[in-house]
């Protein structure tokens, strides 16, 4: 009989110290990456989407602010195809115009205030009842809002002619016409 150590193979002894997986800790690795992949579409809107939200409520911030200008006046007119003149009950003529990438606001043609930002084009068509506002924004996003004056368009058209025969009067004692 033999005693002694039986020869193991060195292979064997080794096994204990190689590194793996067991299932265990590959559950936990898969349902570790679902719950972080879980928050990914959340995180992505959350970079993406306050962008158009802000600048969707700040169109609509310039069209509330817009129509409660318009609506108060006495007297809207164009002043050119990017802009529009309003005159108030006090008398002042308020203009509303874009400046560079902006639009803003002026009373008297004095001032500088700022309605909206990163405006790449602005219209103002007057159509018989109502003013159409159209806005492209610098991000390629187009807006239009159509305003209707509460005065009735009688007023408006009143004033209108009420302008006209003062201008005509005025110019009629400057350059008065000889009647033989």
């Amino acid at each position: 009989m033999f005693v002694g150590k039986i020869a193991t193979p060195k292979s064997i002894i080794s096994r204990n110290n190689q590194s793996g997986f067991t299932l265990l800790e590959g559950l936990l690795a898969l349902v570790l990456m679902s719950v972080l992949l879980s928050f990914v579409p959340t995180i992505w809107l959350l970079l993406i989407t306050p962008q158009k939200q802000t600048e969707l409520y700040s169109v609509q911030q310039f069209f509330h602010v817009l129509a409660d200008e318009i609506q108060q006046g006495v007297a809207v007119s164009r002043s050119s195809e990017a802009g529009l003149t309003i005159e108030t009950a006090t008398g002042d003529h308020v203009q509303i115009t874009k400046y560079n990438d902006l639009i803003r606001r002026q009373v008297n043609r004095a001032g500088h205030e700022i309605l909206l930002r990163d405006v790449k084009t602005f219209k103002v068509s007057h159509h018989d009842t109502y003013l159409a506002i159209q806005i492209k924004t610098t991000s390629g996003r187009y807006y239009e809002k159509n305003i209707t004056p509460y005065y009735d368009a009688a007023k408006w058209f009143n004033y209108g002619l009420y302008l006209t025969t003062v201008i005509t009067y005025v110019y009629a004692i400057i350059w008065p016409t000889s009647a033989a």
